[in-house]
């Protein structure tokens, strides 16, 4: 399995150069398609627009977005959010029962994946909500729905 470094270094090269892109091994693990923007190729789950135009390579996980919204209600959610975090909820120890634990552990578990692929603007908000797995209350759970909210505002 290739590293995500590996990966955006593999990406980078190829834009700046103009090399052709090529799948070699692995047929299960990729899928390739020519598109009107440009050759596309999606490894485990990540998708890789090219636009040789712009010399650009974009890596992004459109499809598991969408999925991980839509089981957390993504149609109810609101639009445009500015920041993954927001300031004005406190983030404080919980004391009472935790609320839905294994949806919350399930959420921070799914963001820590795209934050380890293809979003790092999501990093912090991920670090903060790791923080409270163990007994999520209502405001983790809304700093949670902030992120989702963020998440659908900037796909």
């Amino acid at each position: 399995m290739a590293h995500m470094k590996s990966v955006r270094t593999l990406c980078a090269l190829t834009a700046a150069r103009d090399w052709e892109m090529r799948q070699y091994d692995i047929s299960q693990a990729f899928t390739i398609a020519d598109c009107e923007a440009g050759v596309w190729i999606q490894y485990l789950g990540i998708a890789v627009e090219r636009d040789r135009q712009k010399k650009t390579i974009t890596l992004h996980q459109y499809a598991f977005t969408k999925q991980l919204l839509a089981s957390f209600h993504g149609e109810r959610l609101k639009q445009g959010r500015s920041a993954p975090l927001d300031d004005s909820l406190p983030m404080e120890k919980w004391k009472g029962e935790a609320i839905n634990h294994f949806d919350y552990m399930r959420l921070v578990g799914s963001l820590q994946w795209l934050v380890s692929s293809t979003r790092p603007d999501l990093a912090f908000a991920c670090q903060l909500l790791s923080r409270y797995t163990s007994n999520p209350g209502p405001m983790q759970w809304d700093q949670a729905t902030h992120v989702l909210e963020y998440l659908n505002s900037h796909m």
